[in-house]
């Protein structure tokens, strides 16, 4: 999900999405399903310094 949105942005597409307030739902899922695994590497490693986002909401952003 969060990997997504990033790549969208990243492609300058403005989502109004903000990927540090989608990462909590990474836990909802994790709690109800816990024999799959999520591969998203946004969680891991969060947004590169200087990361050019598209959407002026993102709290990454500040």
């Amino acid at each position: 999900m969060e990997d997504l949105v990033f790549l969208l942005e990243g492609a300058g597409l403005n989502t109004g999405i903000d990927v540090d307030k989608l990462l909590p739902i990474r836990d909802i899922i994790t709690k109800n399903l816990p024999d799959e695994p999520l591969h998203g590497t946004y969680a891991k490693a969060g947004a590169p310094k200087g990361f050019p986002w598209a959407a002026s909401t993102n709290s990454t952003q500040e």
